[in-house]
């Protein structure tokens, strides 16, 4: 995989943010990375670390070529890890909330702020405005402070 990560940053070129593919056909090389697979794996002993990798990537050998059938996916996950590492670093954090129920209050702020990303809404404003309105706001309209419904009903 090293050879194919390695040739993607050869032959890749930025193109609007994403990539752009030059002379490099994965169908190609994945059918020559499964197909030496193949013809290796009884070579070495399994219990040899390159036995293991070949078992290794025998086994799950549909999941990591599924890049060749679509021209979207990646070969890695980085963006997934870059989009859940704030959770992640505040999941660490709860260890040191002091209690069960101030871990509890974080956690909802983070659900909060998570949802005003997803839903272009400023973190900043919305919280500005939900602390002022909050309390002359009727309990059966709470709905609409959240970050989901808060650009249609707050005021103009």
């Amino acid at each position: 995989m090293i050879a194919i990560f390695g040739l993607r940053i050869q032959v890749f070129r930025p193109y609007f943010g994403r990539y752009l593919v030059t002379g490099f056909n994965p169908d190609i090389w994945s059918y020559y990375l499964g197909k030496w697979l193949e013809e290796n794996q009884y070579r070495y002993r399994p219990g040899s670390p390159l036995g293991k990798a070949i078992h290794y990537a025998r086994s799950r050998w549909a999941g990591l070529s599924a890049y060749t059938l679509h021209g979207q996916m990646e070969l890695n996950n980085n963006l997934v890890e870059n989009a859940v590492r704030p959770l992640a670093i505040g999941r660490k954090a709860f260890l040191f909330a002091g209690s069960h129920q101030a871990v509890e209050m974080t956690a909802a702020m983070y659900s909060f702020m998570a949802s005003c990303k997803k839903n272009n809404v400023n973190e900043f404003e919305w919280l500005k405005d939900v602390f002022e309105r909050i309390q002359s706001h009727k309990q059966k309209d709470l709905y609409q402070l959240l970050p989901s419904n808060w650009v249609q009903y707050r005021p103009k």
